[in-house]
């Protein structure tokens, strides 16, 4: 006990991790989720996922399963495989975690997106348009990702596309 606040800076140097090691896992994520969209992409695949911003979204989403799982390639390839029951709608990325799948997101009231593109796109762009949430999805007819925040619909050129509006996203809302 005469010790105690030596034992404690011992173990508290013991279990924190350093920042640099913090920002490798953001990396980490960032990239696994960009090598996920582009996998799928390639397959003609499709899947959406969210990234919730300050605003609450959870009025705004229905249904799905809770899962509170760490990303992993296989896990999001499985999610979104045709067979999944939870295919079809959204994954929601809470810090470094899959929260919930198979949620539905409001669609769009508004005529910014064609109708040339399906409920995936649609629903996107209602949840930008209503929140600050950045939404990730994969055309499985186009096979291609596209990137909505802001009420705007952006195209993903390659890997580094989603990356970067990742970081911006997660910067932007002092994640």
């Amino acid at each position: 006990v005469i010790f105690q606040p030596e034992l404690r800076k011992v173990l508290e140097k013991a279990v924190s991790v350093p920042p640099h090691r913090l920002k490798d896992q953001d990396t980490e994520l960032q990239s696994l989720i960009a090598e996920s969209l582009v996998k799928l992409a390639r397959e003609h695949c499709g899947a959406i996922l969210v990234f919730p911003g300050k605003e609450p979204i959870k009025d705004k989403i229905s249904g799905g399963y809770q899962l509170n799982a760490v990303p992993s390639l296989p896990l999001i390839l499985s999610i979104f495989d045709p067979n999944s029951p939870g295919h079809d709608g959204a994954v929601i990325i809470e810090g470094n975690k899959l929260t919930q799948f198979g949620v539905r997101l409001p669609m769009s009231q508004s005529a910014r997106l064609s109708e040339e593109y399906g409920t995936r796109h649609h629903a996107a762009m209602g949840l930008a348009e209503q929140t600050d949430a950045l939404t990730l999805v994969v055309s499985e007819e186009r096979g291609k990702v596209s990137i909505f925040t802001n009420g705007t619909m952006q195209p993903a050129r390659n890997a580094n596309d989603i990356t970067e509006a990742i970081v911006e996203h997660q910067q932007q809302m002092g994640f």
